[in-house]
């Protein structure tokens, strides 16, 4: 069996995936998760797709 390593910044280039990001991260309460978040969907923006 074969992992397939999971890149974030690629699926965050979804939008309705940023969106769930930025929800669980609200729902979370926790700032650090939100700034995370927020990095990760920024990259997702400013990265070439594949």
């Amino acid at each position: 069996m074969r992992l397939v390593p999971f890149d974030s910044v690629k699926a965050a280039r979804d939008p309705l995936v940023q969106k769930e990001l930025l929800k669980m991260a609200l729902a979370d309460g926790d700032l650090v998760a939100l700034a995370h978040a927020l990095a990760v969907i920024e990259k997702a923006k400013i990265t070439p797709g594949v």
